[in-house]
């Protein structure tokens, strides 16, 4: 945090904010990225920008990316979502891979609309690996806020992912709270958890990139 505050002195707005995750049940941290000059009422369109990793945080390699994104003019916020690293055994223990997480990252919508420079018609949503894969359930979930996303390289199908991969890699997913259990054992709730199931959902036209590997 205190890395992003000195490195955005004079060049953006940076803080660190926390909101109501959608789903009610903790708050969420999350950096926020302004221009330092705000153009007025509904004068910025926004993106909600996802950390990947399964375990993962949002480090200071994005900070180039999000500079640029700034100063086009964009308002950035990127949430460490439940099971991120840096906030202490319980959140991080909180890990609900496709379940609650999507309502943390989903809860910075409405965080948005508080900021009355941000147009809400105008936001969108990005991530890679997990956070591609966080932006593609959102992006699927039927009736969405969201005006655009790209979703890179996310996972897609769990069952397909967990299918090749080790026990070690099965027994992350296998131990949570919310799911208790490998494909063969819980075979709906991987489903509901694999973005390529709900891809039908869309209900109105919205721009969607997705690049994928399984």
């Amino acid at each position: 945090d205190a890395r992003y505050a000195a490195a955005s002195q004079g060049v953006m707005d940076f803080q660190k904010v926390t909101y109501r995750s959608s789903v009610g049940d903790i708050d969420i941290p999350a950096y926020l990225f302004q221009p330092l000059k705000k153009r007025g009422a509904q004068g910025h369109a926004a993106m909600i920008w996802v950390h990947g990793g399964v375990h993962g945080d949002w480090g200071t390699s994005m900070f180039p990316f999000v500079r640029e994104a700034v100063q086009r003019g964009y308002v950035i916020i990127a949430p460490d979502y439940r099971g991120s690293n840096g906030y202490g055994a319980a959140h991080y223990n909180a890990i609900d891979y496709g379940g609650k997480e999507l309502d943390d990252v989903f809860g910075a919508v409405d965080f948005l609309k508080t900021l009355p420079h941000v147009d809400s018609e105008r936001v969108g949503m990005m991530g890679w690996s997990h956070g591609g894969f966080i932006t593609a359930h959102l992006l699927f979930r039927g009736e969405t806020p969201l005006k655009a996303g790209a979703a890179i390289v996310p996972v897609t199908n769990l069952i397909f992912r967990l299918g090749y991969k080790g026990p070690g890699y099965q027994r992350s997913f296998a131990t949570q709270a919310g799911i208790r259990g490998l494909p063969h054992e819980q075979r709906a709730e991987y489903v509901k958890r694999s973005p390529l199931y709900h891809v039908e959902k869309l209900q109105r036209p919205i721009l969607v990139h997705v690049a994928t590997n399984d």
